[in-house]
């Protein structure tokens, strides 16, 4: 089927096709006009390992050294990213998302653990989201604030002190920017929604059309029982339905002759003899 074949179709389906097609537009102007659109920014954080414990020869020279708790359970780890899958975890938990949309921040936020510059210390990143470019620089500086807790709430739980504590140290972010895709996603979700519909639709229509049809021509046709058509019946000289043959009790023909079998012949046309006019002799038998 070529492409005038289907336009053919179309037009021919023209009551199915137009509101179809006007939805689809009408749907498309609404997303473009009135949805709002999406802003994003990010921040990039490095998670900074404590120092050593101190040595012998420090605790040396100076012994009060020798009471400082240094022990940090997370710096035992051969893959430190351990610390970034735990902050993770608590920035990505129903009760930490929530408190943040409370308070102001954008619910699409997300942190997610990265690897950049070839760094191997742990890293994560902030994507700030909002309407406007303020709403996402608000939601990056809330969730960010919301992380630098989190890291130090999850340390201080195993009693480490602050000064063994592994600590987030922004290294990059980025402006603002508008997602123009997501926009687009919406937009070409709606024409391929309104694009099946219509082939639906007309394919529908089309099947009709040819069912109807076939059911007319079929009309048009009457099949006797052995394929053929039917006979047209007899119709005598006057326009009358001519008489039926005379048959004896025994079932033969009254006129002695031999009719032939049913299947080849369905009616012997009898003419009837034409009336005689007024003063003109008439004919015997009548």
């Amino acid at each position: 089927m070529d492409l005038l074949s289907i336009a053919r179709i179309m037009l021919k389906h023209k009551l199915l096709v137009i509101p179809v097609v006007a939805l689809t537009l009408i749907g498309v102007v609404y997303i473009a006009a009135f949805s709002k659109p999406l802003y994003e920014t990010t921040a990039d954080y490095v998670f900074v390992p404590p120092p050593a414990a101190p040595t012998a020869a420090q605790v040396a020279q100076d012994p009060n050294l020798a009471n400082v708790n240094s022990t940090n359970v997370f710096s035992r780890f051969n893959d430190q990213s351990i610390i970034a899958d735990a902050i993770v975890g608590r920035m990505s938990s129903a009760s930490t998302q929530q408190s943040l949309v409370n308070a102001g921040a954008d619910k699409r936020f997300t942190v997610t653990p990265i690897s950049l510059y070839g760094s191997p210390e742990p890293m994560v990143e902030v994507l700030g989201t909002g309407s406007t470019a303020a709403e996402a620089l608000k939601t990056s500086t809330l969730v960010s604030a919301a992380l630098q807790r989190s890291l130090y709430s999850l340390q201080r739980a195993q009693g480490t002190i602050p000064a063994y504590m592994f600590t987030a140290l922004q290294v990059s972010s980025s402006p603002p920017v508008i997602k123009v895709s997501s926009m687009l996603r919406s937009i070409v979700a709606i024409l391929g929604v309104g694009v099946v519909l219509l082939f639906i639709l007309v394919s529908v229509g089309d099947a009709i059309d040819k069912k109807r049809a076939g059911a007319r021509a079929g009309a048009g046709h009457t099949v006797v029982a052995n394929g053929s058509a039917p006979h047209a019946q007899p119709v005598a000289a006057n326009g009358s339905a001519p008489r039926a043959q005379p048959v004896a009790a025994n079932g033969a023909p009254a006129n002695g002759v031999t009719a032939r079998p049913a299947e080849l012949h369905l009616w012997t046309p009898i003419v009837a003899p034409p009336i005689p006019m007024k003063g003109e002799p008439r004919p015997i038998g009548l």
